[in-house]
């Protein structure tokens, strides 16, 4: 007969935690892909246009908008729009947003793009990145969430 000592069976309470915890991920990230909800956060961007005579039209959106993905729109000069991206614990995702920067003839004069990240779901914190514009207008991002379109002086 084999005989085990009480000391082999034992797991100490670290390893038990850290069982659970793996336990737990997996969980989450097969919950995931099967379409749920768990442990899904999103977070707020805004783009802001401050010009006096530019419109920014929407020409394309990718990555993990908020479902459903929002409608292409044009923000007019002096508005904004509010995006939502969203992520899952244990992810990290982007959002990419690219505009046509028009004139008051709806004439296109620049371009702008940007990529809105969500890093909630490993605890980081949400930035836009990637700015780029050509044309007569620059951006610059104001606290992690906001970016703010002005004309070129």
């Amino acid at each position: 007969m084999i005989e085990i000592s009480s000391n082999q069976a034992k797991l100490t309470r670290k390893q038990v935690i850290l069982v659970l915890f793996i336990l737990i991920l997996l969980f989450l990230k097969r919950k995931r892909k099967c379409g749920g909800s768990v442990g899904e956060t999103t977070e707020g961007f805004t783009v802001y246009n401050k010009t006096a005579n530019y419109s920014l039209v929407a020409t394309s959106y990718s990555g993990d908008f908020q479902s459903p993905k929002p409608d292409l729109n044009t923000i007019a000069a002096g508005g904004s729009y509010n995006y939502e991206v969203v992520t899952s614990f244990g992810d990290i995702e982007d959002a990419e947003a690219k505009y046509n920067v028009t004139n008051s003839s709806n004439q296109t004069v620049g371009t702008l793009s940007c990529t809105f990240r969500n890093g909630a779901g490993l605890g980081a914190a949400p930035i836009i990145r990637f700015v780029k514009t050509t044309g007569p207008i620059s951006a610059r991002v104001s606290n992690s969430r906001n970016l703010i379109v002005t004309e070129n002086s």
